[in-house]
């Protein structure tokens, strides 16, 4: 990604991050500070996403059942790679990472997924969930059913910035405050 790209899409990364993964970043995210990004698959980053400090994404990990296990020695003497992945990482739209946040290969954020600082991500988040925690687990989701089900619907990450604007009511409500049947469609504003 060329200093140009990230100024175009308003992405900022934080100029001490190490990405060495095949990794694409979506418009509006903000790495609040230096994070590294290694391994063998790729990773994806969402838009609007809020990333803190020290969060290690690995899209690797290293096969346990030989007599080596550093990857850079057993590539000098030409041995088999040690690397392994369980896939790619995919970290959807309008997620927020906590410091120090370790997620492992192979595991999907769901968009508008919270991950509590210093936990160990190891599985799969489903969108509008909070986790925490060594391994990260499901605490609460921020919404009720309804409200995830029109939020994944309208996918206001999609909107310009004008239609933000034009939306401030929508950005400004307690979405935890609506009733169970609340429309949410019925307040924005197109």
């Amino acid at each position: 990604m060329t200093e140009d790209y990230l100024k175009k899409n308003k992405i900022y990364v934080h100029p001490d991050s190490v990405i060495i993964s095949p990794c694409t970043i979506g418009y509006g995210t903000y790495i609040n500070g230096k994070i590294s990004v290694m391994g063998i698959s790729a990773c994806s980053i969402g838009k609007y996403c809020a990333i803190g400090p020290d969060v290690k994404i690995l899209t690797a990990e290293h096969v346990m059942n030989m007599a080596n296990i550093q990857a850079r020695l057993q590539k000098r003497i030409g041995g088999n790679p040690i690397q392994t992945s369980k896939g790619d990482v995919v970290i959807g739209n309008n997620v927020w990472i906590g410091d120090s946040a370790i997620l492992l290969s192979g595991v999907t954020i769901g968009d508008g997924a919270v991950i509590g600082a210093g936990s160990i991500v190891t599985k799969n988040v489903g969108p509008f969930s909070v986790v925490a925690g060594t391994p990260a687990r499901k605490l609460r989701m921020r919404f009720n059913d309804t409200i995830i089900r029109q939020l994944l619907d309208i996918q206001w990450w999609n909107w310009t910035e004008e239609k933000m604007r034009r939306n401030l009511t929508f950005f400004n409500m307690d979405l935890t405050a609506l009733p169970d049947e609340a429309n949410l469609q019925s307040f924005i504003v197109e």
